[in-house]
């Protein structure tokens, strides 16, 4: 199909100028075009070949003459004779174009010439080759002379071309007259034989318009044959057999139209440029009680509001300007109230592909509109519910893609619902990989299956879920809801309360300990103190009980000395006063906290709490307070601040014993150390006390939460997570004072208190 388009664009820029002839013109002209054209070269071509014919005849000509004059002057030029070789050249005078005539010698001198006009005899220039030449409108023959084997000169004869114009200027004239006569013959036959493919054309010209103007294409051509019209004829039949058969097809496909749009639940309408309707559906004709066949009459204004009017034109306008496909949310007032409508318009193009009208298809939404919201609502009602559950849901389908995701999975995964939904459960909480099976096996067995204090680690923190795993069963949908609730608290909460009863159980086991050791602990500090004095040399009593013995006081208490026993005596009663003042501390420290704050000496404070700490020593801890370097840096002359003794105690105890824990867990190669530090801060007025260790420090996220209730980083059964925050609640609520920590990964943390003075805390009580 390019290629006939193609071709027949090309036959029209080429023949313009015979498009205003009729068909028989057009022939006649055409054939008359091709014959003077054919004749045209057949003369050209005879001219030139006559021209170049009687061009080579004069050269072979003057060939011929050079090689007479060359015989005749090989005598003259072997006895260089130049006066007999110019009597010879002069007989070349009697033929009229001979111009010029030269003869060199064998070493290219001039020997002899001669010339028609001597006044321009000029000889051209030597040359030892033979043959002949065309230059500047004269013919140049060039011979050479020989004598025998041996060349001797050379003769070169110069004519002009006189005899050349009469021959072709005939040629011409016979030319033209030849033309003139095959040119009329050529016009007189076309004339006549034109009718030959012009008659059957006419006719199949004016068949086809009778089809067009009639519209009745049963009519077909009766010309027969096999020669292109023959074809063009039949060609013809079957365009109008294939035109008739679409034509009943487009009748039965245009009912068949006309019956899905009247009955279609939507408006169908098509509108003009000028907003005036050119064809409606039944169901628009039914609902607005207008006559399909008769839409002339009525009037827009009679059915719709003037301010829907306005509205429909604005959409209209749009769809013709931007010349596209548009989607419109259109409310028409009906019987029963206002009804939505969704219109779709497009244009409709003609030939031009110029927008000549607009076509409308127009959806009641109204019903499904209000079923939407309702669903809207119920399905946003699901959703708050769901997602205000502190618990992650998480929805699956049988194969472990996400559905479902609660705000509260967005919050601990940090991932959104539009992120998760569609991926795998196990890509974004790989910590279910392990639960998958259970997963699976809840949906087959479709039943609820649970996992209680699942363990998992979460920024080097131990965190404990429960999982309930609910099979989706009903209204054909598989798949499952997962459950996870964190139940972290609640077992620190539960092991809180066995810790509790553990500590309540110690403390008092501990305090009956106290009592019971003070009472062996008297006896032996009394019989130490006792031995010692029974051999002094000082007491009277001694000294006669030794000489009543045979033995002097002096002589016993040198064996003594000398045995060291008296040493071991004084280490008795130093352990022994020192295990008093242990256990001193820890019925104070077991008793209840006062109800009254009372000034205390912070570094007396410190130094009592820090013999308390030194005496704890736990294999499986591994650390011994007493290896601990202990450096004190107290400014001196502090006053005195108020404060509840046993809780400040209890406060600088628990950093005491976590520095030593963390000091223990260090892998660093320094000496264990504990830098306590006390000075007042008097712009503030406050006493600032630091409590410095060089262990394995804290990470940032460990830092921040450290005073977090029940948060540990500790096994089970070593930590509670209460430590800190107790310390943390005695010092902010307790003493309205404030409490930070300072820490280096690997090198260390220091915890900072600030505690204000009598004047500063009054104030605040107040």
């Amino acid at each position: 199909m390019s290629k006939l388009n193609s071709d027949r664009d090309f036959f029209f820029s080429q023949t313009g100028f015979l498009s205003g002839l009729a068909l028989r013109g057009k022939l006649l002209s055409v054939i008359m075009i091709v014959s003077s054209c054919s004749m045209l070269l057949a003369s050209s071509v005879f001219i030139f070949y006559q021209w170049y014919a009687f061009r080579q005849f004069l050269a072979e000509e003057l060939i011929s003459q050079a090689e007479i004059i060359a015989d005749n002057t090989e005598v003259s030029l072997a006895f260089n004779d130049p006066k007999d070789a110019q009597d010879v050249m002069e007989s070349l005078g009697t033929r009229d174009s001979i111009m010029l005539a030269c003869l060199y010698s064998s070493n290219g001198n001039q020997f002899a010439a001669w010339s028609r006009d001597t006044a321009m005899a000029m000889c051209p220039a030597y040359s030892s080759e033979s043959g002949y030449s065309f230059e500047n409108k004269t013919l140049l023959v060039r011979r050479k002379v020989t004598m025998g084997d041996q060349i001797i000169g050379t003769i070169v004869i110069q004519s002009d071309l006189r005899e050349l114009n009469p021959f072709v200027n005939n040629s011409i004239v016979v030319s033209i007259l030849m033309l003139l006569i095959a040119g009329a013959i050529a016009f007189v036959l076309s004339a006549r034989l034109q009718a030959l493919i012009s008659g059957p054309i006419l006719y199949l010209a004016g068949l086809a318009e009778d089809v067009s103007r009639e519209r009745d294409y049963s009519k077909r051509a009766a010309i027969q044959g096999n020669d292109e019209i023959g074809q063009l004829a039949d060609g013809l039949n079957n365009m109008l057999a294939r035109i008739e058969k679409r034509e009943l097809q487009l009748r039965k496909s245009e009912k068949q139209l006309r019956a899905i749009i009247d009955n279609t639940s939507s408006l169908v309408y098509l509108k003009d440029l000028q907003g005036n309707y050119l064809m409606v559906n039944q169901r628009f004709a039914d609902l607005f009680n207008v006559d399909v066949n008769d839409i002339q009459t009525w009037k827009e204004q009679d059915i719709f509001s003037a301010e829907e009017i306005k509205i429909f034109k604005e959409n209209d306008l749009a769809v013709i300007r931007h010349e596209k496909l548009m989607e419109f949310e259109e409310q028409v007032s009906q019987a029963g109230g206002v009804h939505t409508y969704i219109s779709v318009k497009f244009p409709l193009y003609d030939e031009n592909a110029q927008p000549y009208a607009l076509c409308g298809i127009s959806t009641d939404i109204t019903d499904r509109i209000e079923a939407a919201g309702e669903m809207r609502q119920l399905r946003n009602y699901l959703s708050n519910i769901i997602d205000s559950m502190p618990s992650v849901l998480v929805g699956i389908d049988p194969g472990g893609q996400i559905t479902q995701w609660n705000k509260q999975a967005e919050k601990i995964s940090g991932i959104s619902f539009y992120e998760a939904r569609g991926r795998m459960l196990t890509d974004i909480m790989p910590g279910l990989v392990n639960e998958m099976d259970k997963i699976k096996q809840a949906v087959r067995e479709r039943r609820v299956i649970t996992d209680n204090r699942m363990t998992n680690k979460k920024e080097e923190e131990i965190r404990y879920t429960d999982m309930t795993i609910y099979p989706l069963i009903a209204n054909g949908v598989e798949g499952a809801v997962i459950l996870l609730d964190d139940v972290t608290e609640r077992v620190r909460i539960e092991e809180m309360m066995v810790q509790t009863e553990k500590m309540m159980s110690v403390g008092g086991l501990a305090a009956g300990m106290a009592h019971e050791i003070n009472n062996p602990l008297g006896i032996m500090m009394q019989s130490a103190q006792n031995i010692s004095r029974r051999v002094s040399p000082d007491i009277a009593a001694n000294v006669k009980a030794a000489e009543d013995c045979g033995t002097s006081v002096d002589t016993i208490h040198a064996y003594l000395k000398k045995r060291m026993i008296l040493d071991f005596i004084e280490d008795i009663r130093k352990a022994g006063a020192r295990a008093a003042a242990i256990v001193a501390n820890m019925l104070q420290f077991s008793r209840r906290s006062d109800s009254m704050k009372q000034n205390a000496d912070i570094t007396e404070l410190l130094d009592k709490t820090l013999e308390l700490a030194a005496s704890d020593y736990d294999l499986k801890k591994k650390y011994d307070f007493r290896h601990i370097k202990i450096i004190r840096e107290y400014e001196p002359d502090l006053p005195k601040i108020p404060m509840f003794v046993t809780e400040i105690e209890q406060v600088i105890l628990n950093l005491l014993k976590n520095a030593a824990q963390a000091i223990a867990e260090s892998e660093g190669n320094e000496e264990p150390l504990i830098v306590l530090r006390v000075r007042r801060e008097r712009k503030e007025q406050l006493i600032r006390v630091e409590i410095e260790d060089n262990g394995i420090g804290m990470v940032e996220n460990i830092r921040k939460r450290i005073f977090e209730p029940f948060f540990t980083t500790k096994p089970v059964g070593t930590g509670t997570g209460l430590g800190l925050s107790v310390s943390f609640m005695i010092i902010t609520n307790n003493h309205q004072g404030k409490i930070n920590v300072e820490s280096t990964p690997g090198r260390g943390s220091r915890f900072i208190i600030n505690l204000p003075l009598a004047a500063d805390m009054e104030e605040k009580n107040e």
